[in-house]
């Protein structure tokens, strides 16, 4: 059921198009995973004659730690061609086998597009909205609310110029573009990534980054991850400048063109930086599509009763267990 790296990447790539969703796709996982300290890819997969079932996150790299799963960063969640008793049955045959292997629980980020969060009931939480561009039908310009339209036309006014680019220095200016606002943001480490990570999306196929420049300044960039019918706005970043010629909403208009002509059905554009409904990026990125997805986690229970009672001791300790994994 543990399956290795490549076994998932020959896999994952014979998957519909429809069911191939970018933030799964094991090389995506395996960049992330490379960012964390303590952890190791874990791709997991159940097979019962025609019916399979698909996960794939981080998991301890050392046996002394507490045993958990947890989704990357970004989206997750089960791909599975089966549902109803069927899928349970090879649920609980995962979660069994886990449970023998001395795993405690499982924190899940779920697929908003996917809706892949219907096959855990009760388990699964409502976190925010996330919005995303249909593709199939794309008219351009058209689609988008006033407000963002406007903010194309300044960019085009003050000639901003929004490219695809494979060139090295190109991603090399993007990874300090992208650091140096993370840090003006006050951003934690989860979203702060190495030079080595951008080095490694540089060399995947499946990524692209789009830069924008007023001249020969890159003034924003953002990176794309086009898998099956999918493309995921993964990273993004703007310095002053970019941010007072709108180059961000030319760069957005620019790549929903492009990846409508290359066949992709959606361009998901993720939600908020809050939970709140008025929150300023879910509001940006709506400017862009009415269409709007439920972003849900999953707390797996693998081993209810060990679970209960370290929160219970925790609890009785005075620390805090508001988190599904709340002892890391």
């Amino acid at each position: 059921m543990i399956i290795e790296y490549q076994h998932a990447l020959t896999w994952f790539e014979t998957l519909p198009a429809a069911q191939q969703y970018p933030t799964q796709h094991p090389v995506y996982i395996a960049n992330e995973v490379a960012q964390l300290s303590k952890r190791k890819s874990c791709f997991l997969l159940v097979q019962s004659e025609s019916d399979f079932l698909y996960l794939a996150g981080h998991v301890p790299s050392s046996a002394e730690q507490i045993q958990d799963f947890e989704s990357v960063r970004g989206y997750g969640g089960v791909i599975t061609n089966t549902q109803g008793p069927r899928f349970a049955e090879l649920f609980e045959q995962l979660t069994a086998f886990l449970k023998a292997l001395g795993f405690m629980v499982g924190f899940i980020r779920c697929t908003p597009l996917l809706a892949n969060q219907i096959y855990f009931r009760d388990a699964a939480f409502f976190d925010r909205k996330t919005v995303a561009i249909a593709l199939t039908q794309h008219r351009g310009l058209s689609d988008f609310s006033v407000r963002a339209r406007t903010a194309v036309r300044k960019a085009i006014k003050n000639q901003v110029v929004a490219t695809l680019t494979n060139e090295s220095d190109d991603w090399q200016a993007f990874y300090h573009l992208y650091n140096a606002r993370m840090q003006a943001l006050g951003a934690t480490d989860e979203y702060c990534y190495s030079a080595e990570y951008f080095a490694a999306l540089a060399k995947w196929p499946l990524a692209h980054l789009c830069v924008c420049k007023v001249g020969d300044e890159i003034v924003s960039g953002a990176i794309f991850i086009a898998v099956g019918d999918y493309v995921e706005y993964h990273l993004s970043a703007s310095n002053a400048l970019g941010m007072k010629y709108a180059s961000t909403q030319l760069c957005l208009a620019t790549m929903s063109e492009y990846w409508s002509a290359q066949g992709h059905h959606f361009l998901h554009l993720g939600g908020g930086i809050t939970l709140a409904p008025d929150d300023r990026l879910l509001f940006f990125k709506a400017g862009f599509s009415e269409l709007s997805f439920d972003f849900c986690f999953v707390k797996w229970l693998i081993n209810e009763t060990q679970y209960l009672d370290l929160k219970a001791d925790f609890e009785n300790r005075g620390l805090p267990t508001n988190r599904v994994i709340f002892y890391r």
